[in-house]
């Protein structure tokens, strides 16, 4: 008999952090209880990444400490997420002892398939372009920040990434259950909240835009702090733009991936903009709002980059003088 208790980690990006989130709030609901030590856990889940090698690589250690945990039949292990999904039984094969293997669609079905469970490892990573939106009403990150995700999937296909992959392609969700999970989070005292997704600025639902979407946001929840990510700059507009200036609770804030600062490295990335695109944006970004935040992604090292094309990305970096970047050596990913 499992004990009605579960623990929960997760890994990678603000994705996660929100279907983590969710999860949490599934499992509550089938009446488990968080606990913060996996040795007290009846129920242990690692909620896994798998965009960069060195991400698996941490999960794969961390599920290895935590297969210690089990305690005969009144305990499992949960592998869920993106490294899950590409990785499936292959996964049970390095980590004997993990009971159950959910890819990101089937990781909050996880309540369900353990009032089945029977002894037998349960591996579920089924890619569906149908499948119903999970919704929960979420459990924040902590009391005052939260995460809420708008869209799932990707439909970019950068050359180097395996999240479309993994995720499937984009879905979008209704506005009336994103305004929901927002008003819920405030209630529980929620101050500052984000909204994610593979690429957010993408969002559409029927005739909806993502700009009306945070218009929507702001007049009828009573978040003080709103936030956005990740943008790809093919799809950051002039209307979300002027929003920083008009709407002081929007933070001044933007995440926007540049990766490289050569236009023929953009090009084999299939990333659809120029630099001369990107840097426009920031020129626009830093006009509505003279103190806005930009921070960014860059990759080293990609197939074919030449120095020369490298030293276009430390100009670029230079000039535009990000406040934060996220800054990794190409990692190949099976499959991209």
């Amino acid at each position: 008999m499992l004990r009605k208790t579960y623990y929960l980690h997760s890994y990678g990006c603000q994705m996660n952090l929100a279907d983590s989130g969710i999860l949490s709030a599934a499992m509550e609901a089938a009446g488990y209880t968080p606990v913060a030590d996996p040795a007290r856990a009846g129920v242990i889940i690692l909620n896994t990444c798998s965009v960069r090698e060195k991400a698996e690589e941490r999960a794969l250690g961390r599920l290895t400490e935590l297969v210690r945990f089990k305690q005969n039949e009144e305990t499992c292990v949960c592998a869920v997420g993106c490294m899950a999904q590409r990785m499936g039984a292959k996964l049970l094969e390095r980590i004997p002892g993990i009971d159950f293997i959910l890819g990101t669609q089937q990781l909050f079905e996880l309540p369900r398939l353990l009032a089945g469970k029977n002894g037998q490892p349960v591996i579920e990573t089924e890619i569906s372009n149908g499948l119903e939106w999970a919704e929960y009403p979420p459990e924040p990150d902590n009391p005052y920040l939260a995460h809420v995700t708008i869209t799932r999937g990707c439909n970019n296909y950068c050359a180097y990434c395996i999240v479309p992959y993994l995720r499937g392609p984009e879905r979008h969700r209704k506005p009336e259950a994103i305004i929901r999970d927002i008003n819920h989070l405030a209630e529980k005292g929620v101050l500052d909240l984000t909204l994610v997704g593979q690429n957010v600025n993408s969002y559409r639902f029927e005739r909806m835009q993502f700009p009306e979407l945070i218009r929507m946001v702001l007049h009828e929840t009573g978040i003080r702090r709103l936030r956005f990510i990740t943008s790809h700059p093919k799809d950051l507009s002039d209307e979300l733009i002027d929003l920083f200036a008009a709407e002081p609770r929007l933070m001044g804030h933007v995440h926007l991936p540049l990766q490289s600062g050569s236009d023929r490295i953009l090009e084999k990335m299939f990333r659809r903009y120029t630099f001369g695109h990107y840097y426009g944006l920031v020129d626009k970004l830093r006009q509505a709002r003279a103190d806005i935040a930009l921070t960014t992604d860059l990759i080293v090292g990609f197939p074919g980059e030449t120095g020369e094309d490298y030293e276009m990305t430390l100009e670029a970096v230079r000039d535009i003088r990000f406040d934060a970047a996220f800054m990794f050596r190409y990692s190949t990913r099976e499959g991209t």
